[in-house]
């Protein structure tokens, strides 16, 4: 059951897609006379809007008829890129009237001239006209020449590209030379000539564009303004009288003969201005009006002059250029520069007055002309009261009535602050140092930040309008932050320390021997520093190990430096040379008897100093008896016969080692093979002598065996030459 529910559903939907109807359709059309085929005839009861491209004719001309009068194409109807075949344009060329259409593009290629044909068969919201290719739109008295009651339009647009334009409402039916339909002209910034606007009764509304070289007659033409002054735009280089009657702008006898009071009270022409058109029924005779001429000499007048009722102010110094017959000239002094007096920020919610300071401060005329970039955060009134819708930033822009001086202020718009968060509740920090606080108004990121910043006991510590914190004597304090909008306040305890300036060892310079220990001592200063703590360390603690009550232990010899540090202020140390020595265990000498058998004989005594790695090797020298033996640096010399012993002292410690030295007169001297009283190359030859199988008795081969070993050979050989070499 369920699926069939589903299926029918389904079908349902189907069905009603394929019976959807258009209500918007674009056509291009690219042969004349078919337009009709291009659209789908199950659109047409549904059909509002249409817009065609292409090239149309008559007959097209005559579809589009059909579908706005029998059918509901009655929204927007859109020409604008369309080509009409050979222009075929008459007042009947829908084939129908008395239509409404809320929005008619008319082709941008129409040509002038029969723009009025175009228009006298359908009510219209909006008309758009002109263009590029157009030129200009230039209708005349052409224009609304026909009976109003067919034709309507409330607002006219004229397309970008559109350089000047010149409209004239006709006669109605009632005799009337008025157009009361008309209540908007939508300009176009490529304007540059408005050269008549002309019985548009009806008109509430008109821009004019900022490049506007021209403006023309407005005559009959109630030209919307919403205050009493009217400021021609600075470009403008010929200006129409815009007077208006009975009960236009300017305060005129009316047709009765009595005083219509009129629209604008000031009028401000440009300083570029070369041309002035005035007229009877104006400012030539009788408009009640206040003129401000920015150009220091008049413009050339193209009819009349400046009649006895209107006041004329000129720029300082030059009231002897414009010519007497306008009566009433006063100087003014003008404007240079004006500025907005107005806070940075404001609150959403808040509304107050803000003022403009004029350069020179005596300027003639101080009205103001208020502005806001973006009134969905900040709006202003004409008399300078601004109020703060939403959260966010704009520009509020013055500028004088004349517009010639103006400035723009960046105002920021902040929720009301609803509390206040401070990064620390405690800081603590050294005499002489700098820190800061950051302070964060809730709610975050859309409140104004705005605090002021207060300490408790300035001599300790004072703090910045940036949260900057100086800290000046040792003590306690506490610094404040207070929100400006509403004044909530939070706080931070903060400590000022004395700090460690220096620090001074007992002793920079000591020597040690290894194994041995030392304790060092240091000083921090001043003396009421908070934090006396010392770091003590080596720089080479293979040499030398400290711990951390000073006390040094030499491990090996070597120089070092030990340092202590303080914890507060690692820039406050000191340091002590440390020179680590091995002492002196023990000496030897390589001979402990030596026998000598010849005066000025010498031996070579060699002192061993232990141990190896000792500091101080030095050794001195001493024979017991200098008559038979004198030594030096170990050299042993024989200077006569007998006894002696040669006696070698360590300088560190003391160490002594001896050798006793006999020198026999005559003795058989080792080493003498040949029996001549020396050891020399001539003994080494005999040896090799007996060793090569020469005669040698009993005597001589005990001589030649030298070590002793009952063999002669090389080994006595090596003997004799370690006795030439004295080893």
């Amino acid at each position: 059951m369920k699926r069939s529910y589903l299926l029918i559903a389904i079908v349902t939907c189907l069905r009603l897609i394929s019976f959807a109807q258009a209500t918007s359709l674009t056509v291009d059309c690219q042969t004349p006379g078919w337009l009709s085929s291009y659209i789908n005839p199950t659109d047409i009861p549904t059909l509002r809007n249409l817009k065609v491209t292409g090239s149309i004719n008559e007959v097209d001309l005559k579809a589009i008829g059909n579908l706005v009068k029998n059918h509901n194409l009655q929204g927007r109807l859109d020409l604008e890129d369309v080509t009409i075949e050979e222009n075929k344009l008459n007042s009947d060329m829908f084939g129908v009237t008395g239509c409404s259409l809320q929005y008619l593009s008319l082709p941008k290629s129409i040509e002038k001239e029969k723009l009025s044909l175009c228009l006298l068969w359908v009510s219209l919201d909006t008309l758009v006209i002109g263009g590029s290719q157009a030129d200009n739109v230039e209708s005349g008295s052409k224009l609304y020449t026909h009976d109003f009651s067919d034709f309507k339009v409330k607002c006219i647009k004229i397309r970008e590209g559109t350089q000047k334009i010149s409209f004239t409402a006709g006669v109605n039916a009632q005799g009337s030379d008025f157009n009361y339909s008309v209540s908007e002209f939508i300009l176009p910034e490529s304007l540059e000539r408005i050269e008549k606007i002309v019985n548009f009764r009806g008109l509430k509304k008109m821009n004019i564009p900022q490049n506007i070289k021209m403006l023309g007659s407005l005559r009959g033409t109630k030209y919307y303004n919403n205050s009493d002054t009217l400021f021609v735009p600075i470009t403008v280089t010929e200006f129409w009288d815009t007077w208006v009657q009975p009960d236009g702008y300017y305060g005129v006898k009316g047709y009765d003969g009595t005083w219509h009071n009129g629209h604008i009270d000031n009028l401000y022409l440009p300083e570029g201005l070369k041309y002035l058109w005035t007229s009877s029924d104006g400012l030539a005779d009788y408009a009640k009006v206040t003129i401000h001429m920015r150009s220091k000499t008049p413009p050339v007048m193209l009819n009349g002059g400046i009649g006895n009722w209107c006041t004329v102010y000129v720029p300082e110094g030059c009231k002897d250029n414009y010519p007497t017959s306008w009566k009433k000239v006063i100087e003014e002094v003008l404007a240079t520069n004006i500025d907005i007096e107005i806070p940075q920020t404001i609150h959403k919610g808040d509304s107050l007055r803000i003022t403009a300071k004029f350069t020179p401060e005596n300027t003639t005329f101080k009205d103001v002309i208020w502005g806001s970039e973006d009134t969905s955060i900040l709006s202003i009134s004409k008399t300078g009261v601004i109020h703060a819708n939403n959260c966010g930033s704009t520009n509020i822009k013055a500028a004088t009535v004349d517009r010639y001086c103006s400035t723009t202020k960046e105002v920021q718009v902040f929720e009301h602050t609803t509390g206040i968060l401070l990064d620390k509740e405690n800081l603590t920090i050294n005499i002489g140092d700098l820190d800061y606080l950051v302070a964060n108004t809730l709610p975050l990121d859309v409140s104004d930040n705005q605090v002021r910043w207060s300490s408790s006991n300035e001599l300790i510590a004072t703090v910045d309008d940036m949260g900057v914190i100086r800290a000046l004597k040792q003590g306690e304090c506490i610094i404040i932050v207070e929100s400006v909008d509403g004044g909530y306040a939070a706080q931070c305890v903060v400590k000022v320390k004395q700090p460690v300036i220096g620090v001074v060892m007992d002793r920079h310079n000591i020597t040690m021997n290894v194994g041995q220990s030392e304790l060092l001592y240091a000083t921090a200063s001043p003396i009421n520093a908070d934090n006396k703590k010392l770091i003590w360390s080596s720089t080479d603690n293979s040499i030398v190990d400290v711990n951390n009550d000073g006390n040094v232990t030499a491990k090996k010899c070597g120089v070092t430096f030990i340092k202590a540090t303080s914890v507060d202020n690692p820039l406050a140390t000191d340091s002590c040379k440390v020179t680590v020595l091995q002492p002196v265990t023990g000496i030897s000498l390589n001979y402990n008897t030596v026998e000598l058998h010849k005066i000025g004989e010498t031996v070579q005594l060699v002192a061993t100093v232990l141990p190896e790695d000792a500091s101080n090797k030095e050794v001195r020298w001493m024979s017991s008896n200098q008559s038979v033996c004198m030594v030096a640096n170990g050299t042993v010399v024989a200077v006569g016969y007998g006894t002696s012993v040669i006696i070698a002292t360590t300088v560190d410690g003391s160490y002594m080692a001896t050798c006793t030295v006999n020198v026999v007169e005559g003795a058989d001297m080792p080493g003498d093979v040949n029996h001549d009283g020396e050891v020399n190359i001539a003994d080494i030859n005999a040896i090799i002598d007996i060793i090569l199988g020469g005669n040698a008795n009993d005597e001589m081969f005990e001589r030649a065996d030298v070590n002793g070993d009952g063999e002669v050979n090389i080994a006595d050989i090596n003997a004799v030459i370690d006795i030439i070499l004295n080893i």
